[in-house]
């Protein structure tokens, strides 16, 4: 039983590790992305095929739901933040460290959507 605890503390302290890990390189990146590589907005070729160019997704994955309703980016967000609790809850149930890490990464990346959403309307893509 006191195993059966340890590895489900375990597990959780990864989950919370990897979502505030990925959150914080993801609100990071975007920042200097917006402050620093994309001021003014340019297109950067990286290589003759592929360019770095800033993008605003006001919908989901491939702009999918996109739409300019002032809504919008509250419903969304009302969403992501229902998935992220379902994502919580089915890795309280987990107890594997390299499980809970990998939600805590899509956890974390899906929290700083939210915030993009809410501030900017949109989610920064680059």
């Amino acid at each position: 039983m006191a195993e059966e605890v340890s590895k489900a503390r375990l597990a959780r302290s990864w989950a919370t590790a990897t979502a505030v890990l990925a959150f914080a390189l993801d609100q990071a990146t975007k920042w200097w992305v917006l402050t620093h590589l994309m001021d003014p907005p340019r297109v950067i070729p990286v290589t003759p095929f592929f360019n770095l160019v800033l993008g605003w997704n006001r919908g989901v994955s491939f702009g999918l739901l996109s739409a300019d309703h002032h809504a919008t980016p509250w419903l969304l967000s009302s969403l992501e933040l229902t998935v992220v609790a379902g994502l919580v809850v089915w890795t309280t149930s987990d107890r594997r460290p390299e499980m809970a890490a990998s939600v805590g990464f899509i956890v974390g990346g899906a929290l700083g959507n939210v915030v993009d959403r809410l501030r900017h309307g949109a989610v920064t893509d680059f």
